[in-house]
């Protein structure tokens, strides 16, 4: 429906001052698809638009804000509790049921992301297999099977 030509015939009558509705007129379109177009060709952000946007982004920060609080928070249980001599397999697991990504923790203990991970998921098995059988020690030198 629109084309370069229609576009061009839109934006020179609107500068000529004629009405939405005449310029509607001379080049078969309604009145309110002359007014969209128009909007559209320039661009224009109606302000309800940037006000939906504006509240989104906010909305988006203060989330990020909010996630990045719980994983520094995270982060400083980590020191305290290693500070405290606890094993650092369990300081690792509880940093990351409180909501510190492998990345951070791994920043804090000089490792990388992934190598956390793979702690993270050695400490859950031994854990898991403590829980089921015997002692936590027995577990994690293999002695049950």
């Amino acid at each position: 429906m629109w084309d370069r030509e229609r576009d061009a015939a839109l934006v020179e009558l609107h500068s000529q001052g004629l009405s939405f509705a005449e310029i509607g007129r001379r080049i078969d379109v309604t009145r309110n698809a002359a007014i969209s177009r128009f909007h559209w060709i320039r661009g224009t952000k109606f302000r309800s638009e940037q006000e939906r946007k504006a509240k989104v982004a906010a909305e988006r920060e203060r989330r990020l804000k909010l996630l990045r609080e719980k994983q520094q928070q995270a982060v400083q249980e980590l020191r305290r509790d290693l500070a405290t001599d606890m094993l650092r397999r369990d300081a690792i697991l509880k940093a990351l049921e409180s909501g510190a990504t492998c990345k951070l923790i791994g920043l804090e203990l000089n490792l990388s992301g992934a190598r956390v991970h793979q702690l993270a998921a050695r400490a859950k098995k031994i854990a898991e297999i403590s829980r089921d059988r015997s002692s936590p020690m027995e577990a994690e030198r293999g002695l049950i099977p």
